[in-house]
């Protein structure tokens, strides 16, 4: 038992390091495309364009796959389960090629409708050059559909690593084109690379999906008990992932009226360091979790509970002390990442009080997503539908009260994200409290308190220390604002941890002991 937890630990570990290497090239990616273009025009054309096929792939298919598909594969057994698994793996796998080649299509040729609906305050000379954006990176998503897929064949049959690197490979192919090319074929050229980016990442599968023996067979037999299985989950799945998707829709078009210039790359620059850093913890932990959570549903209960709540605990564990520094260190962060080229002051300042809003919801983040797959694993996902169709009109119903009758203005579209996302996230975890049996107990909640409590002390502790060294992120240097923020978080790091032993925090004091025996 001590060998198999041992080698969970290491698995998940590697997944973090994977995760982390393509989130922090992602993080660089957004870095040179905001040195590059900073909050101009042309960056408001590109974030508008290149949001609007992305935020549909997950509104219409990316947990809607991994939601349906990885359930329905697993549930296959006997003798023949590994030939029903490749058959409904290719069954799925056309269809969606089919369904995503259509929707690809019909994007291209509704381009400029479709952003006067997601943008409608874009000036024509930028409207023009969104549409023509917007028309070469439609076609990701058929490329996305297929490389989901293979993700859930992968991580169904034990591959977690691969998966977790792929991101990596094609921001690795976006970074190359702005060191070398940007200069020479501009923003049109980038529309270019975000589209191959997406093709290579599939192609990359490949080899790994060999080695699980699956064997792709071009067949339409829409008959197929899991396909129509799959099918049948789909539009409760498909409503569950309307969050984020959805949200970011809603505050890029009301970004669009605000009186700040530059508001829509500013909502894009923030929510990409919110999601990177997020990502991070919680993928890695819900990436690892799914499988097991979805062999578990159908065989025990009281296991099915245990890692449930295991699960859940992990990942707030390290994603409350990651908020409490982010709302610390977030202008020497801003001035880390992006402060450079095109990227002013000004633009910092505006990135700065969307990602300081956005801290709350990191907890929601963290909430949704693993309690989403909790639900998807026990084919329950009326509980996350419910949660997000509510969500969405708490954001929607934040941003028109805040933007007019309140003078936040762009701080407004990361607090009204992060009502929304937290007010699903607490929703999900109430109707799990109520509907799975042995999930939370007093002991549980009063833990989850006590991370909550410890990271309220962590970001005051940063914040006291931060007064202390008097420092100036916007004028002192990359050096400089690394130092600091390492000391500052370091000390953040510590008064929570610290504090979670002094509380008898269960999940320390038990990796205290392991580490002792």
């Amino acid at each position: 038992m001590q060998k198999k937890s041992k080698s969970a630990a290491v698995t998940v570990f590697f997944m973090i390091v994977a995760m982390l290497i393509s989130k922090l090239l992602g993080m660089f990616r957004g870095v040179l495309l905001a040195s590059a273009y900073g909050i101009t025009e042309k960056a408001t054309a590109f974030s508008a364009a290149s949001r609007i096929p992305l935020s549909f792939f997950d509104i219409v298919f990316a947990s809607a796959i991994l939601g349906c598909f990885i359930p329905v594969y697993n549930s296959f057994t006997g003798d023949e389960s590994k030939k029903e698994q490749n058959r409904f793996a290719s069954v799925y796998l056309n269809f969606l090629l089919l369904l995503t080649g259509i929707v690809a299509l019909l994007g291209i040729v509704f381009a400029e409708p479709l952003l006067k609906i997601v943008a409608p305050g874009l000036l024509p000379e930028t409207l023009k050059t969104a549409v023509l954006l917007l028309r070469i990176m439609f076609p990701l998503i058929v490329f996305a559909a297929a490389s989901y897929t293979f993700v859930g064949v992968l991580q169904s049959n034990g591959e977690y690593i691969v998966p977790a690197f792929i991101s990596a490979v094609s921001n690795v192919l976006i970074i190359l084109y702005f060191l070398v090319f940007n200069d020479r074929f501009g923003i049109v050229g980038l529309a270019v690379s975000y589209t191959v980016a997406w093709l290579v990442q599939l192609l990359t599968l490949i080899v790994p999906l060999i080695k699980t023996k699956y064997s792709y067979r071009p067949i339409f037999d829409f008959k197929n008990k899991g396909f129509l299985t799959a099918l049948k989950l789909t539009p409760s799945i498909m409503m569950g992932s309307w969050l984020s998707p959805v949200c970011m829709l809603l505050s890029m078009r009301f970004a669009s009226f605000t009186a700040t210039q530059g508001a829509i790359p500013s909502f894009e620059y923030s929510i990409n360091l919110f999601t990177v850093i997020t990502g991070i913890t919680t993928y890695g932990i819900c990436n690892y979790f799914f499988p097991k959570l979805s062999l578990e549903a159908n065989n025990d209960t009281e296991s099915f509970s245990k890692t449930g709540r295991n699960g859940l605990i992990s990942a707030l564990m390290m994603t409350v002390p990651i908020a409490a520094i982010v709302f610390a260190l977030a202008p020497e962060g801003i001035s880390i990442v992006y402060l450079r080229g095109s990227f002013d002051v000004s633009s910092a300042n505006n990135v700065c009080a969307i990602l300081k809003a956005l801290v709350p919801g990191m907890i929601g983040f963290t909430l949704v997503e693993y309690l989403s797959r909790l639900f998807y694993a026990l084919k329950k996902p009326k509980f996350v539908v419910v949660s997000v169709i509510f969500a969405i009109i708490v954001d929607f119903l934040m941003l028109y009260a805040l933007l007019n009758f309140t003078s936040l203005d762009i701080s407004a579209l990361g607090f009204a994200y992060s009502a929304g996302i937290l007010f699903a996230g607490i929703s999900m975890l109430i109707f799990a409290v109520k509907n799975i049996k042995n999930f939370l107990d007093l002991t549980c909640v009063f833990n989850i308190f006590k991370l909550i409590v410890s990271g309220l002390f962590s970001a005051y502790a940063m914040m006291q220390l931060k007064r202390f060294i008097s420092t100036s992120p916007y004028t002192q240097g990359i050096v400089l604002n690394v130092l600091y923020s390492c000391i500052i978080a370091f000390v953040g790091v510590v008064v929570y941890f610290l504090l979670l032993f002094i509380l008898k925090e269960k999940t320390v004091i038990s990796l205290i002991k392991k580490d002792k025996e």
